[in-house]
């Protein structure tokens, strides 16, 4: 039985983004942006490797408008992992420049190699000064710099391992990928693991593991994971979004800007688990965070936050896994809880149910045999599963599940807790029926549109009087610009 539980803050839908619109509609537009726009794009790593013997390492700087040569002002610190301080490493230019019409220009940074210790973090703060910046890019930029030498990459073995994504419910299952595996050539304790031929050709996710830091499951210790931030190129349809796989501590301390120093107490808080590598298995648990370039920093807005799986080749593995995505609420107002079932690849199949409480030992094993015993249970053979129980209190709850092989016998059992809360709160709206609605605004922005009146449902607020409301005037069916669209 997992000794630690999951679950999201939030309601999570099968496929919806955790999204918040705002109540606020004070608009005014903002003054239109002027000069070069000169900026640090977002996508730049936040650990930059130093070459062995390097004379120079490059950060790109951005901009918006090419037209002319632009110089703008660095300022810059340079500090150790205590942030102390360091001088005489690193030489920061005092300014960059961008030749006529480009819209990329390297801010070369000198480095005294001699003087850089190994296997050290020399963290370095830029800062963009001047006119020349724009409101819509940031204008500070941090990273670590270091030199920790690898050995070549190397095929974990000639088989392939399988990846199981359950974020992104467009593209959830198990897809059979090639594992590559290196180490420092300081540290033979650590080391990294990749992930190639599930969205490039290229290695696509990173794993760093240190053998010495350890997290306890099941009362057994394995190695922690980090991943690295992946920018997958995968789009959302026609769109420009493009989705991020994040390790889910680097998602609250920075972009839901939570801050590193209090990310262990949100992780406590909401039950969310440590990611790890299961030695005994060759099963990597991975808690991501799935986000978009459309989703804003500062919330906690994900397209899937949970555990994503990847299975070594050259183990056998009955292992079975659970954990909660929030609620799902249809259109008929039924909510369910959601949880996500995970079962290695030599588990033929599982069955399940939920049990009210959290579960102690003796009560699990019970639960095993009302659970075995169980014909009208559902066999389930795919992966991942989205299981969906409706629940009629708010309370603790036990899944516990069953692992057969092959030829119908047991392999493994599985117990997981979680808590569950309703999301369905007293709604503050009341519909008032249909009103006239006209138009002579927006449709002002596109060219010969005529002025049109259409019916559009209004309400008014019951906690604030005089506060009311219009749904979805656009996207109605009785909308004409969008009859004619």
């Amino acid at each position: 039985m997992k000794s630690f539980k999951y679950s999201l803050i939030a309601a999570l839908a099968f496929s919806a983004a955790l999204c918040a619109c705002s109540d606020d509609n004070d608009y005014a537009p903002g003054a239109p942006v002027e000069g070069n726009q000169v900026y640090f794009s977002d996508q730049l790593s936040g650990d930059v490797a130093i070459p062995e013997n390097a004379t120079s390492v490059t950060v790109d700087v951005n901009r918006v408008v090419s037209d002319d040569e632009c110089t703008v002002k660095v300022a810059s610190l340079v500090t150790d992992a205590e942030g102390t301080p360091v001088e005489g490493i690193f030489t920061v230019p005092s300014s960059v420049t961008f030749a006529k019409g480009e819209k990329v220009a390297p801010l070369v940074i000198g480095v005294d190699f001699a003087k850089v210790t190994p296997d050290k973090d020399y963290t370095i703060a830029f800062k963009l000064e001047g006119d020349n910046l724009t409101p819509y890019g940031s204008s500070e930029y941090t990273a670590n710099f270091s030199y920790a030498p690898w050995t070549d990459w190397e095929y974990v073995s000639e088989e392939d391992g399988v990846y199981t994504i359950t974020g992104l419910s467009s593209i959830k299952g198990s897809y059979e990928v090639t594992v590559v595996k290196r180490s420092s050539m300081i540290n033979p304790n650590v080391m990294q693991y990749g992930v190639a031929g599930l969205f490039t050709s290229g290695i696509n996710f990173i794993y760093d593991i240190d053998m010495d830091n350890t997290v306890e499951v099941d009362g057994k210790e394995f190695p922690r994971v980090t991943l690295q931030t992946f920018y997958s190129g995968l789009h959302n349809g026609g769109t420009e979004e493009e989705f991020i796989w994040m390790d889910i501590r680097k998602w609250i301390a920075e972009y839901w800007g939570k801050g590193w120093e209090n990310v262990d107490r949100i992780m406590e808080l909401n039950d969310f688990g440590p990611s790890y590598f299961n030695t005994e298995t060759g099963l990597f648990y991975i808690d991501v965070a799935v986000i978009s370039t459309d989703c804003t920093p500062g919330t906690s807005e994900a397209y899937g936050v949970g555990y994503e799986y990847l299975q070594l080749p050259g183990y056998a593995s009955y292992e079975l896994d659970f954990s909660y995505n929030g609620n799902y609420v249809d259109n008929n107002g039924q909510e369910v809880a959601v949880v996500t079932g995970y079962k290695s690849d030599d588990v033929a199949s599982y069955k399940c149910d939920v049990f009210p409480g959290k579960l102690g030992e003796e009560e699990v094993q019970a639960a095993v045999e009302v659970v075995k015993s169980n014909e009208d249970l559902p066999s389930i053979d795919t992966n991942p599963m989205y299981l969906t129980f409706p629940l009629e209190e708010d309370g603790d709850y036990t899944v516990v599940g069953v692992g057969y092989d092959g030829n119908g016998e047991e392999v493994c059992t599985a117990a997981y807790s979680f808590k569950y809360g309703t999301v369905q709160g007293v709604n503050p709206w009341e519909s008032l029926g249909f009103c006239q609605y006209t138009d002579g605004n927006i449709v002002s922005l596109f060219n010969n549109l005529p002025v049109m009146t259409w019916d559009v449902e209004i309400q008014q607020n019951t906690e604030t009087p005089g506060l009311y409301r219009l749904v979805n005037p656009y996207s109605s069916k009785f909308c004409p610009y969008t009859a004619e669209k």
